[in-house]
């Protein structure tokens, strides 16, 4: 019981430092900009509620907060109602110095995230090897001579030193496709002919790409996870899986695609050392965990197939461009993720957003994964906190820079009553969003959540009740 508790906390310990981290700097944004344009900021607050540290240097109370989640700065005239036209106002400046001081704030977010990446670059990160687990029978890869096993070293004249960079340049191709690969320790060069196929992109989007047949996995398993069905049933590591409910498979899409769409129970073929056998399997029902409106649940038994992974580390100065790299990447996800989920009507809203909860959820889970998986999703949160608080809407970053255009090519701000109007919507849609956010992570994830929290009580249990019987055994002994 104290180790969970005490585990609880360190859970909620980083939880708070991951959004205070990202609050704090884009807050540091506004604050350095503003002084630089010479505007007082008479609070710099580190999270919120009752003061227990306060230090005053210069004109500016920096303060400690009971709360430590997040913070805020408060700016001498950031109101039109509070602002007496002092030099050292808010207001006081022209609109292109108030848009600079809101833009600080979001572009901080933007320069942390590729500070981070390019830690994570330097550091080292898990990809993907490029090693070849199956070949779809009848595929132009199976006809120009492709097997399992083999390692792709450069696709389309450039190396590759992911699945992922071999998947992309392949997806690109128009016609056929270079490789160079290395079988046996021999090096061989091969052009296959692509075809054309629908497959899904990492934002749930069904797409036409290239693909001449290789996947990553083939139909082995690679682990079998404690308290799923496949573990109660009997499935081990190594067993390959050669028929689902009958269909003959050979990669672990097609595996895992049937028996997502089973109902109660699957049939499996397996192959283990040699013998044959059938196998029925109960499922257990899980979220899709993607953005369509069709399937909200699926089935798995608890299988995962044997995973190839590598660090891929950059030497500084180099992983500057691929921090780079791995931001532009980014960015264009989340923008385009964004951009589908207003645009799409097959994309499910209530799938695609997480509020405070799911989030925190999410970060307690990466963490145990390590440093370089907690950082690669703080800078995932910082990219979208930016582009979030750009959005043209009234009380965000995007709404007050949209104003202060307006008032430059005016050459005078809007009325006072329109303004209040479109912030007074802007904050009711906000409190809207808010409700409907926390609402959808305690009915959509809620329940996960809670059996996470009791499977670790019940554990400690297990453990506990193991020490007792070992300690008995040992007194028995003596």
């Amino acid at each position: 019981m104290i180790s969970v508790i005490i585990s609880m906390l360190i859970k909620g310990v980083i939880i708070a430092a991951v959004f205070s981290v990202l609050i704090i700097i884009h807050e540091l944004g506004h604050f350095l900009v503003a002084r630089l344009f010479g505007v007082r900021v008479t609070d710099f607050s580190i999270g919120f509620g009752r003061p227990i540290f306060k230090k005053k240097i210069k004109k500016t109370n920096f303060l400690i907060c009971v709360f430590p989640l997040g913070g805020y700065i408060k700016m001498a005239g950031d109101s039109r109602v509070e602002s007496r036209g002092y030099r050292d106002e808010f207001f006081s400046k022209s609109p292109g110095a108030r848009s600079a001081i809101v833009f600080a704030g979001p572009l901080f977010n933007y320069i942390l995230a590729f500070m981070m990446l390019i830690i994570i670059a330097t550091v080292g990160f898990p990809v993907q090897d490029a090693v070849i687990g199956a070949v779809k029978d009848g595929s132009p890869a199976q006809s120009y001579g492709l097997q399992p096993g083999d390692e792709v070293i450069t696709v389309a004249g450039g190396d590759v030193q992911s699945w992922s960079q071999l998947q992309d340049r392949i997806y690109q191709a128009k016609d056929s496709v270079k490789m160079g690969l290395i079988r046996d320790g021999q090096k061989i060069k091969i052009d296959v002919p692509v075809q054309e196929q629908k497959t899904t992109d990492r934002l749930g989007r069904d797409i036409e790409v290239s693909q001449i047949g290789i996947m990553p996995y083939g139909s082995v398993i690679g682990e079998v996870i404690d308290q799923y069905p496949a573990k109660k049933a009997g499935l081990k590591k190594g067993d390959q899986i050669i028929k689902v409910n009958g269909q003959k498979v050979e990669t672990w899409e097609e595996l895992a695609n049937n028996i997502q769409d089973s109902k109660e129970s699957v049939l499996l073929k397996v192959k283990r050392k040699g013998r044959t056998f059938s196998l029925k399997v109960p499922v257990k029902k899980e979220e899709a965990g993607g953005v369509s409106k069709e399937q909200e649940h699926i089935s798995v038994i608890g299988i995962r197939p044997p995973v190839k992974d590598k660090i891929l580390q950059v030497r500084f100065p180099a992983s500057v461009l691929k921090g780079a790299e791995m931001l532009f990447q980014t960015t264009v996800l989340s923008i385009k993720g964004l951009w589908y989920m207003i645009t799409d009507p097959s994309i499910s809203v209530r799938d695609s957003v997480a509020g405070p909860i799911y989030i925190s959820y999410i970060i307690s889970k990466t963490a145990q994964l390590g440093f370089v998986a907690l950082l690669q999703l703080m800078s995932l949160l910082s990219i979208f906190l930016c582009i979030i608080n750009l959005l043209p809407i009234p009380v965000f970053d995007g709404g007050h820079i949209l104003f202060f255009g307006i008032e430059k090519i005016k050459g005078k701000p809007l009325s006072p009553k329109i303004e209040d109007t479109a912030n007074q919507i802007g904050f009711f849609l906000l409190i809207a969003l808010a409700i409907f956010i926390f609402y959808n992570d305690i009915v959509k994830h809620g329940s996960n959540i809670l059996k996470d929290l009791k499977s670790s009580f019940n554990q400690e249990e297990v453990n506990e009740s193991k020490s007792i019987k070992n300690l008995e055994k040992k007194n028995e002994k003596n």
